[in-house]
């Protein structure tokens, strides 16, 4: 009698441990069977949205150009439609300059040269001391030949008490678009090294 109770409390207790490891495998979750509208998990943390901040600029790195749509320059908008591919800096300089004195025709996109002979043309002569808004800078070196040559130009927007520019505006180069810079970026960019010189240009 004992021994059959001793089977029988044996047997009881397989059944219930069967029946309990049976409950949990049914509620074991099944990724194939999951509903169409089950909500997905969210990722922890918070989101992260890539973007391309602005444009790279050489030496000078990811900085936004200028939007010329949007510019407090005439001259500026009416380039904006352009390929900034399509023309130099001393294009885009030229063509300030065309629009202050009244020129209303447009010219074709290119890259162009400037000299000291074409600023005189226009009107412009070197200036020495504080300088003003207005005023044309460009980067000079003399060539294999020992001639002056201006490799670089660009718009003095505004100045500091002390008349050094706060902000200049020039396009890059030939690839990269138009971008504002500091004296000192001008400088490092254009100017850094013997034998380059900075001059300063005013209409008068």
């Amino acid at each position: 009698m004992k021994f059959r109770s001793r089977v029988d409390l044996v047997l009881v207790g397989a059944a219930l441990f069967l029946g309990l490891a049976l409950t949990a495998v049914s509620h074991i979750p099944n990724p194939g069977r999951a509903t169409a509208d089950a909500p997905e998990e969210e990722p922890a943390g918070f989101p992260v949205h890539w973007s391309r901040p602005g444009a790279f600029f050489p030496v000078l790195g990811w900085r936004d150009p200028v939007a010329l749509s949007a510019s407090e320059l005439m001259a500026d908008r009416q380039l904006a439609n352009l390929d900034p591919t399509a023309f130099n800096c001393h294009f885009y300089t030229r063509f300030h300059i065309r629009r202050q004195r009244g020129e209303s025709v447009m010219p074709r996109p290119r890259q162009e040269h400037l000299s000291a002979r074409c600023l005189a043309l226009y009107g412009y002569h070197p200036v020495t001391g504080p300088m003003a808004a207005g005023d044309i800078l460009t980067a000079i070196r003399a060539d294999d030949a020992g001639q002056e040559r201006i490799t670089h130009s660009a718009l003095v927007l505004a100045v500091d008490a002390r008349g050094q520019p706060s902000r200049i505006r020039q396009k890059f180069d030939d690839e990269h678009p138009v971008v504002d810079v500091t004296m000192d970026e001008f400088r490092t960019l254009y100017a850094g090294l013997h034998p380059w010189r900075i001059t300063a240009w005013r209409a008068q």
